[in-house]
């Protein structure tokens, strides 16, 4: 088993700030809002990196890559007007999978907040079953990073 969850080399990074909405009433950043954070990083990967936005996958293509599963990790919290790099990494790719790590780390103070992985299936989304990823978007997950 690996020493920590996201610890593969970055891919992309996205920083987001977290706003008053965000948080609950202890303060701090409400869990789900982690995962909704991974998502902004997942969707802006694809557009601004990859150069081929997540809606046109889904929407042109009728190929989706619902979430199967998820572990997370959270180290510290994360607090409303801060800003947080979201480092995307690429865990493993298998035939039908793909699992993303992220890591939320303090811009301020470079302290990782949280660490992620979650495992998306590769799915048609017109029958939602089970296909292969497909090979040009293989080729795109494992192409050089532009950032």
């Amino acid at each position: 088993m690996k020493e920590s969850l996201a610890s593969n080399p970055t891919r992309f990074s996205h920083i987001i700030r977290v706003h008053f909405g965000d948080t609950d009433h202890a303060g701090i950043v409400y869990f789900p809002r982690i995962f909704h954070y991974c998502h902004i990083a997942f969707e802006e990967w694809f557009h601004t990196d990859l150069g081929y936005p997540f809606s046109q996958v889904v929407g042109e293509r009728s190929y989706g890559l619902p979430v199967v599963s998820t572990k997370s990790v959270f180290q510290k919290p994360m607090r409303h007007g801060e800003h947080i790099r979201i480092e995307l990494t690429i865990e493993r790719i298998t035939t039908r999978s793909v699992t993303f790590g992220y890591r939320l780390i303090g811009v301020s103070d470079d302290v990782v907040r949280a660490r992620v992985e979650i495992v998306h299936a590769s799915v048609n989304l017109q029958q939602f079953v089970s296909v292969p990823i497909p090979s040009d978007l293989v080729d795109l997950f494992c192409k050089p990073s532009k950032t």
